[in-house]
């Protein structure tokens, strides 16, 4: 489970979701709330790493890039962040069509 594509995604998104959240705290407490409320649907990692996927694993994957694209617009990841985590949402999603086509 923790050589996942998926799940790596899905970490990853969650942990750069909670220092985003711990570095607007201070300043700005009403945007992480929102922020932590938006990627609540997003399992959190001891739930992945349980092996607690959502049953529609290849809908979360789609969710991802729309998601990605607000917090592009929003200025919470940049470019660079943003191209990386495209990236691995694709290498998630052809790894669920693979796993799907066996």
């Amino acid at each position: 489970m923790r050589n996942d594509p998926l799940v790596q995604l899905l970490i990853e998104i969650h942990r750069h979701v909670d220092l985003l959240c711990e570095d607007l705290e201070q300043d700005r407490p009403d945007l992480a709330d929102a922020i932590r409320t938006h990627a609540a649907w997003i399992p959190r990692p001891d739930d992945l790493l349980r092996g607690a996927l959502p049953s529609t694993t290849q809908a979360t994957v789609e969710q991802l890039g729309p998601l990605l694209y607000d917090a592009l617009d929003e200025g919470l990841v940049d470019a660079r962040q943003f191209d990386a985590l495209m990236v691995e949402r694709s290498a998630a999603a052809r790894a669920l069509d693979a796993r799907d086509g066996q």
